[in-house]
């Protein structure tokens, strides 16, 4: 970078700086011209922990409100610019660790209750009974779901395609996708409760 541009660039922060006082007395009107501002570098974190943009665009909100929650924090002491982008990688690495936790919670949900493995044959012709009838009942489940969360849950569990893939073929956002599932999993749960037991 050359030194005009980073003369230029301090400069601009310059001013962000003291939009972001008024921020720190208060002002949330004048939030949005500090985010403004921000916004390559909070898009960037975020993009260094995915690459989805539903999921980028929600950690950019949360980086939002974090910093008018944190607001107050910033003492002056180091740049501005640096805060913000050690407050968004916080907010990024939070929400990552939060996503693994919900997956393997996912996957522990899927294998215990919601198990569709059609591969797998146990031994024991018992549990084979009990698996049939399971999946029948799983399957009449998911038919009585309304129309959005059963086609969902059946692409992702069933036909194994990606949230990506599904947002493709229903036409809607991955955002959509991930939340008809969501729905469908906490109706299912309730539905083949006696399963679990």
């Amino acid at each position: 970078m050359s030194d005009s541009s980073e003369g230029r660039r301090a400069w601009v922060d310059t001013d962000a700086e003291l939009a972001f006082k008024a921020v720190q007395g208060g002002d949330f009107d004048r939030l949005r011209e500090v985010l403004a501002h921000f916004s390559p570098l909070i898009e960037s974190v975020a993009a260094s922990y995915t690459r989805d943009p539903d999921d980028r665009d929600e950690l950019f909100q949360q980086t939002g409100i974090r910093l008018w929650e944190r607001r107050k924090q910033y003492t002056g002491r180091g740049p501005l610019r640096g805060w913000i982008n050690r407050l968004a990688g916080r907010v990024c690495s939070n929400w990552s660790r939060e996503r693994k936790t919900r997956r393997r919670e996912e996957t522990r949900y899927i294998s215990e209750v919601v198990s569709m493995n059609g591969t797998y044959e146990p031994d024991d012709p018992h549990e084979n009974a009990e698996r049939s009838e399971f999946m029948a009942r799983l399957r009449q489940c998911v038919s009585d779901l309304p129309a959005r969360q059963a086609d969902t849950f059946h692409l992702v569990f069933f036909e194994e395609y990606t949230t990506a893939e599904v947002a493709t073929i229903l036409g809607v956002r991955q955002a959509t996708v991930r939340s008809n599932l969501r729905h469908a999993k906490e109706r299912l749960r309730a539905l083949m409760e006696d399963f679990r037991e």
